[in-house]
C-alpha cells in the first residue's frame, strides 16, 4: 500500500513534466463542450432573469442547420410559446457559445418575433449581453460540419446557406454578390 499514488489528472504530475492540476482543470471547466442537462439549467436561468420564464418554454429539437429558435405559434389549437436548441450543436458547443445563442432568442421575445434582426432586435440583444451576430464563429463551424448540403457564391467558396435538404437556389442571394449565381455543393459527410 505505500509508494506514490498515481495523480487523478492523466499525465499532468508536474514532477514529470506535465502543467499539474490546475491547468488541466481549467481547461476541462472552461473549454469542454456542455451536456444537455447543464445547458438546460443555463437557458431557464437566462430566460428567468430576463423575465420569460415561465410564459416562454425550453426545448431541444433536432435542427443541423441553425443553433437557435424562439417559436410562438399555436399546436394541435393551443398556444406554444418555446425558444428551442439544436441538441446536436448545444453538445458540440461551449458555454459562452451556449449563452450567446439563448441570449439572442431571449432578444427575439423581448423585441417581438417580427423585428427578426433589424436596428431594434440587435440593440436589445446587445444590452441584454449578447454579440448581436446571427451566427457566431464557433455555430457556423458545426453548421457547417453537419449539413449534407452546402449553398455557395460564384466567387469560389464563399458560404451562403447550409441545408440538409435540396433547395431551389433563386430563394435566397449573396449578400456581397447579389447578381451572382449560387451553386450546390454536396457535401461527403464522415460516417462515424
Amino acid at each position: 500500500m505505500g509508494g506514490s499514488k498515481q495523480p487523478k489528472w492523466p499525465g499532468q504530475h508536474p514532477a514529470r513534466g506535465g502543467a499539474g492540476p490546475k491547468v488541466f482543470l481549467r481547461e476541462f471547466y472552461y473549454r469542454r463542450p456542455l451536456n444537455l442537462l447543464e445547458a438546460r439549467h443555463i437557458a431557464i436561468e437566462l430566460m428567468t432573469k430576463h423575465g420569460i420564464y415561465p410564459e416562454w418554454d425550453f426545448k431541444y429539437d433536432r435542427s443541423k442547420i441553425r443553433h437557435g429558435q424562439a417559436r410562438d405559434t399555436i399546436v394541435h389549437g393551443k398556444p406554444v410559446k418555446q425558444i428551442t436548441a439544436s441538441r446536436y450543436i448545444t453538445e458540440l458547443s461551449s458555454e459562452e457559445g451556449f449563452r450567446d445563442t439563448i441570449l439572442h432568442e431571449i432578444a427575439h421575445v423581448l423585441v417581438g418575433l417580427h423585428h427578426m434582426h433589424d436596428k431594434v432586435w440587435l440593440k436589445k440583444a446587445k444590452a441584454i449581453g449578447s454579440s448581436g451576430k446571427e451566427f457566431t464563429e464557433e455555430e457556423l463551424g458545426h453548421i457547417a460540419s453537419l449539413a449534407k448540403y452546402h449553398w455557395v457564391c460564384e466567387d469560389g467558396y464563399h458560404p451562403i446557406r447550409y441545408s440538409n435538404k435540396v433547395l431551389t437556389p433563386g430563394t435566397f442571394v449573396c449578400r456581397d454578390h447579389p447578381s451572382a449565381q449560387i451553386h450546390m455543393v454536396e457535401v461527403a459527410l464522415a460516417v462515424a
